[in-house]
């Protein structure tokens, strides 16, 4: 099977009809916390597709805040030893994506339950590729002082690609890989790493907007970050040039 990731404008409508067709069939014979790892991934695809189609912070937040908060009860009223894997892992990533939407002292909270959730993760699967690059971008995002750091990361990163165990998951690897490797100035090593996503989708506009970015010497990571502020800076420069050629 080839695998296609892309940004086309249907893809909302794709993941909606994805939702009805699970619900219509498998959905219901699951465990409610199948249910709720399901849930999850489908909300974290409509996530990304509106973060990188420029969603208001408003959208976002309405979101992710409320299923943080269903995340957040699970943990607060289940056994913890039983509970699955890709639970404590989808978690954590629903967790991260909601920092930029709480508190400084919230940040700090689900920051560290994100970390302390792909740890438990892989405590029970030492090759969980999608944990491990979970993992390591919270360490992309954690100075060096407070336990995180690029370095670590990109560790992390190489061993998501050595266990990963479909195409999907080397594909994402190889892309977190080439952007930590661009954040470190080893421009080289980074679109090398990103060529070897692109092999395994070609047809992916998400690497295309990678490269974009990075031609603009700006990283994923960094867009992640401080997505605003860039795209403010980017239009900025988008006048000005018409502007110059209009002269």
């Amino acid at each position: 099977m080839e695998l296609t990731i892309d940004t086309n404008e249907d893809t909302l409508t794709r993941i909606e009809n994805y939702t009805k067709q699970i619900h219509k069939t498998h959905y219901n014979n699951c465990s409610k916390e199948v249910q709720l790892i399901l849930d999850n991934f489908i909300l974290m695809e409509k996530y990304s597709y509106l973060f990188l189609h420029k969603a208001s912070n408003s959208t976002l937040e309405n979101l992710i805040i409320p299923q943080k908060e269903i995340n957040d009860k699970w943990f607060c009223t289940h056994d913890k030893p039983t509970i699955n894997k890709w639970l404590y892992t989808t978690s954590a990533d629903i967790f991260s994506w909601s920092l930029e939407f709480l508190s400084k002292s919230d940040v700090i909270k689900y920051g560290c339950i994100a970390r302390d959730h792909y740890k438990t993760a892989l405590k029970d699967d030492p090759n969980m590729a999608f944990a491990l690059f979970g993992l390591a971008q919270w360490n992309i995002y954690v100075p060096v002082i407070l336990g995180g750091g690029k370095n670590k990361a990109i560790k992390l990163f190489k061993q998501a690609i050595k266990v990963s165990r479909n195409r999907s998951e080397k594909f994402y690897s190889y892309i977190y890989l080439s952007q930590a490797y661009f954040d470190k100035n080893k421009k080289q090593q980074s679109s090398l790493t990103l060529q070897k996503a692109l092999e395994l989708a070609p047809n992916s506009s998400h690497i295309h907007f990678i490269q974009s970015l990075n031609q603009d010497n700006c990283s994923y990571f960094e867009y992640m970050t401080n997505r605003t502020n860039i795209e403010n800076k980017v239009n900025n420069d988008s006048q000005m040039a018409v502007k110059t050629n209009d002269i």
